[in-house]
């Protein structure tokens, strides 16, 4: 085992990382022996939404970076320190899309990866456009509105956490409809 993202060496004091358990904890850690430094291994926060408009067309866009580069995905991104999940959704659509959003409640909390070591917890939300001008941001190839019925495959959606949170999204809508 190379350690947390690869590393081998202490960032603190340079030492070489072990991985072993270290006091009040069961599970083996990456640490350092010298000045006690341990690197736990912990998921990453996300918030997202799923964008719903008045005509019931739910917006999708396309990554333009890696991970999962051109597959759909739900517009969203990484909680930045001291941020509410929800102010990290409406800044992180602000970001990726142009347009400004209400959130009109939470969908589900859940647990994934972010390429090939990163796990998440992603937090999802519905939400409806209330201003903006769409745009696509720097890390977005392109911006699509999809009727319900008519999403794409699984498969050509890039995380499994969204494609739980639009089958959610559905799920409700169809509830309410009935």
């Amino acid at each position: 085992m190379t350690g947390h993202a690869g590393w081998r060496h202490c960032p603190v004091c340079r030492a070489a990382l072990l991985v072993g358990t270290v006091a009040g904890d069961d599970r083996e850690r990456l640490h350092c022996p010298d000045c006690g430094l341990v690197l736990y291994d912990n998921p990453a926060p996300t918030a997202s939404a799923v964008v719903v408009r008045g005509d019931g067309r739910i917006m999708l866009v396309r990554r333009g970076i890696e991970p999962a580069r051109g597959l759909w995905d739900l517009p969203g991104g990484f909680v930045e320190a001291g941020e509410h999940p929800e102010q990290a959704a409406r800044r992180e659509l602000l970001e990726e899309t142009g347009v400004e959003v209400e959130l009109t409640g939470l969908l589900g909390i859940w647990c994934d990866r972010y390429g090939p070591g990163g796990h998440t917890i992603n937090v999802h939300y519905g939400a409806r456009p209330v201003g903006g001008r769409e745009r696509v941001g720097s890390d977005v190839a392109e911006i699509a509105w999809f009727p319900p019925d008519q999403l794409p495959e699984p498969e050509l959606i890039a995380f499994p956490n969204c494609s739980q949170a639009l089958a959610e999204h559905l799920l409700r809508s169809s509830v309410k409809r009935s």
